[in-house]
């Protein structure tokens, strides 16, 4: 379902996930998988890794600039509400 995925760093400790043909629904499912994934991985040292998401799609008219701000607001957002969960931005 996720095979065309392509993953890349956006900052210090952002990546970003594009999945193409992929649904909301879908990527908030994925997101998920991985956030709980990431949650009940073994770490080299004994801490507590978290991680949080912000979903959105491609619409007719973005440009990579609108793209990604919509999808950082909604990270923001994940953040501001609890960490470790995602959020979806339409």
């Amino acid at each position: 379902m996720f095979s065309c995925a392509k993953v890349s760093r956006w900052g210090g400790e952002e990546f970003i996930l594009l999945v193409p043909h992929t649904s909301l629904d879908n990527a908030a499912m994925l997101a998920e998988k991985l956030r709980k994934l990431i949650k009940t991985s073994k770490q080299p040292v004994d801490c507590k890794v978290t991680c949080s998401f912000g979903i959105t799609h491609f619409k007719k008219g973005d440009t990579a600039n609108t793209f990604t701000e919509r999808a950082d607001k909604a990270l923001y957002k994940a953040k501001e509400n609890g960490r470790d969960r995602f959020e979806i931005t339409k």
